[in-house]
């Protein structure tokens, strides 16, 4: 599904995800004159800028303080140009509460110009590492787990992945660009415990299927066994759009038959970046916090020698994007798809479903002949679907398809472009860019 401010896209009707809304703004306008103006220096001793003032020039976008005696003791560049009603500028408040890291990323000696290059990572305790290297960067903790990492530029190169592992949230604040030209992949592991689908279990065969994990909708329902025992139910919607907090989707329920359980599909991740001045991802490049497929961690105990419930497949995780300009060009995806369940089956080949991934298409259920398929993950052609039902008295049931995430766009003074292929395949929304004043 694509929407855009720049370029008409084509809307199927067949698309679930809603109609883009207009961006909300309540920010002021910022075009406003100002009633005195810095005084260039001359040779012959002229002041430099009024005495005792303190002024925002509007067409340079400039703040300065001005001593008694008319030298300058203060100046800078607005990030957002000047306010309305006061000579101040306007800079980025981004969300979740981390200006003061924002700053930071300015400033700190340990804030770096970074390039990701072949197969990088942004571990779960902070740490980074490109092509294997470690690298020593800037990165703060928050009270509820939250990773905060700063940066002065970011680039992912063309070719790349960047993986962003572990349970919590991901805040990246970056002082400059941030250009996406590969892939970033951004997967919660099992960090999503927290909210699964409900699990299923029984003592013996047959057992029903575990629902998908849910998130912008509820996930769906696993299958019936053979028996008539009910299929579990898909995890619960997440009303959140604002990502604030800022949380990733839901695992699929796990399913027990005795002391085998198959693991549900694990919840896509969610990552935040907040930039001073624009987000580019171009070219083939990628956010990808899809959902898991049901049954693509395996099994705990066991492998087992006969079918049990196919499990729930993952919800899609939560992607927010916050700069002065956002641009999606080329073949460019964000993707917050959820997973497809697995198959009722043992672990053969086809039994677990398919990730959410970066095509459109919806992340297919497990398939093995003779048993219950498992469901669809959630795409913009469709939501999620439930697994299938045993068919005779001793099969088990397929498990649900995941929900979609969350995607939220903030941009200044309507700065989005998503033009020639590009995709958001998630539900997302709109908002205009968060302002605070400063100095």
């Amino acid at each position: 599904m694509r929407h855009t401010l720049v370029a008409a896209l084509a809307l199927s009707s067949a698309c679930r995800f809603p109609e883009l809304p207009p961006i909300e703004t309540d920010a002021a306008p910022i075009d406003s004159a100002v009633d005195s103006a810095v005084v260039d220096a001359t040779d012959d001793g002229a002041l430099a800028c009024t005495p005792n003032s303190i002024t925002c020039e509007d067409e340079q976008n400039r703040y300065v303080e001005c001593s008694s005696s008319g030298t300058v003791v203060r100046e800078m560049e607005c990030p957002l140009g000047c306010a309305k009603n006061a000579e101040r500028c306007l800079d980025l408040n981004p969300s979740n509460g981390v200006a003061e890291y924002l700053d930071m990323a300015a400033t700190r000696s340990d804030s770096i110009s970074v390039t990701f290059t072949g197969s990088s990572t942004i571990f779960g305790d902070g740490q980074i590492a490109i092509e294997g290297a470690p690298q020593a960067v800037a990165f703060a903790r928050l009270p509820d787990g939250t990773l905060v990492h700063m940066f002065r530029s970011l680039h992912v190169s063309a070719g790349a992945t960047l993986r962003i592992s572990g349970a919590d949230p991901v805040i990246i604040v970056v002082d400059g660009p941030v250009e996406i030209d590969g892939l970033v992949s951004v997967f919660a592991g099992s960090g999503t415990s927290a909210c699964p689908a409900p699990p299923v279990s029984s003592s013996a065969g047959p057992t029903p299927g575990a629902g998908g994990g849910g998130n912008a909708s509820s996930g769906a329902p696993g299958g019936a066994a053979g028996n008539g025992s009910a299929g579990g139910t898909g995890g619960s919607a997440s009303p959140d759009q604002d990502l604030t907090p800022l949380r990733g989707g839901c695992a699929g329920g796990d399913v027990t038959e005795g002391s085998i359980t198959a693991i549900g599909g694990y919840g896509g991740g969610a990552l935040q970046i907040s930039s001073r001045t624009r987000i580019s991802i171009r070219g083939f490049g990628a956010i990808d916090a899809s959902g898991g497929g049901g049954g693509e961690a395996g099994f705990v105990g066991d492998v087992p020698t006969t079918p049990i419930g196919g499990p729930g497949g993952g919800a899609g995780g939560a992607i927010l994007l916050e700069a002065p300009l956002v641009e999606l060009r080329g073949n460019a995806v964000l993707s917050t798809k959820g997973g497809g369940g697995a198959a009722a089956g043992r672990g053969e080949a086809g039994w677990e479903g398919q990730r959410g991934g970066t095509t459109a298409a919806p992340a297919a259920g497990g398939f093995v002949t003779g048993q219950a398929r498992g469901g669809n993950g959630a795409a913009p052609s469709g939501g999620s679907t439930a697994g299938g039902s045993g068919q005779s008295s001793v099969d088990d049931g397929g498990g649900g398809g995941g929900s979609g995430g969350w995607t939220r766009l903030h941009v200044h003074n309507s700065e989005l472009a998503i033009e020639g292929t590009a995709q958001v395949l998630s539900d997302y929304t709109t908002a205009a860019l968060g302002t605070r004043l400063v100095p």
